[in-house]
């Protein structure tokens, strides 16, 4: 621990943790994959054979980069004494997207041997998908940095070991913290997830979050009582009282645009948020009921989507 990290404003940090799986299910033989992949293991391998190739795939290619794709990101920050906590899912590319937007609303992120590994491994599978320079915070992108450079990049595991030469596991440095913890085997993540046991990696992912926000806690000797919020599979409009007066008076009156706003002041929205937010009060708003003639002519439709973007747009 050092001074730097113990005058950190906690409601300033993203915390993060990935899990990756095998870039694919099973390792196919005589594939341009399953060449490369043995050449990787006949140099750091004393011996194997075919059956002991597949055992090092499942066992050791979701920790390497280029043989590895990201399963899951799960993502917490802490506001007003809440830890709150989501998992992005999807296609890695939807995952990837989602974190390049919801990290550059923080100025700082945590993770557990982020410089060594979860942050180049983003960045990395990021570049198969999109212009990661356009897309992603230069102030948490390693790709040709240094890690002094990298000021805005806590990583805990450096923070712990501090100049030791290795590095324990988030589950040791648990362990040896006191910090109770209920995390899956690393090696069996991805079993797991190509198996269709994926709530159970999501699980796992927020879980091993939750131990990240603990431990970072402690080591800065901060006693708060955490109170631990999920989100749900997306981050809903739970305000149904607000959405259904907005229908049956069929207006969005500045009290209305008030109580709702006030209802997601806690939530950090997402682009995706947004769109969905969109959506829910669009669906509420606008009428659409020709049999019963209550349907609002294409001007009406186009004059309450503006007001409602304009609303998102003051979030």
């Amino acid at each position: 621990m050092n001074k730097s990290l113990k005058n950190v404003n906690k409601e300033d940090v993203l915390f993060f943790t990935i899990d990756t799986t095998t870039n694919s299910k099973e390792l196919e033989s005589g594939s341009k994959e399953y060449e490369l992949f043995k050449a990787k293991m006949e140099a750091s391998e004393e011996s194997f054979d075919e059956k002991g190739l597949n055992t090092l795939w499942e066992d050791k290619a979701p920790l390497k980069l280029m043989f590895s794709r990201i399963s899951t990101i799960s993502i917490g920050f802490s506001k007003g004494g809440d830890f709150r906590v989501k998992t992005l899912k999807g296609s890695e590319e939807d995952i990837l997207l989602q974190f390049a937007d919801i990290s550059s609303k923080f100025g700082l992120i945590c993770g557990w041997n982020a410089l060594g590994f979860s942050l180049p491994t983003i960045v990395a599978n990021s570049n198969k998908y999109f212009d990661v320079v356009e897309e992603f915070s230069d102030a948490f992108n390693p790709s040709g940095k240094k890690p002094w450079n990298l000021s805005s990049v806590i990583d805990l595991s450096e923070v712990v070991k501090g100049t030791y030469w290795g590095a324990p596991t988030l589950e040791e440095a648990c362990y040896f913290y006191g910090i109770e913890t209920n995390l899956l085997n690393g090696a069996d993540i991805s079993k797991y997830f190509w198996n269709g046991k994926e709530e159970e990696v999501y699980e796992n992912s927020e879980n091993k979050l939750v131990a990240l926000y603990k431990l970072f806690n402690y080591v800065r000797w901060d006693k708060e009582e955490i109170n631990v919020v999920r989100a749900n599979e997306e981050t809903k409009v739970s305000g149904e009282g607000i959405l259904k007066m907005i229908a049956s008076t069929n207006s969005f009156t500045p009290k209305m645009k008030e109580a709702l706003a006030k209802h997601l002041s806690n939530k950090k929205l997402t682009k995706k948020d947004k769109e969905n937010l969109f959506t829910i009060i669009r669906g509420a708003w606008v009428q659409t009921d020709f049999i019963n003639m209550n349907q609002d002519s294409k001007k009406g439709i186009l004059e309450k989507e503006e007001e409602i973007k304009e609303f998102i747009k003051e979030l």
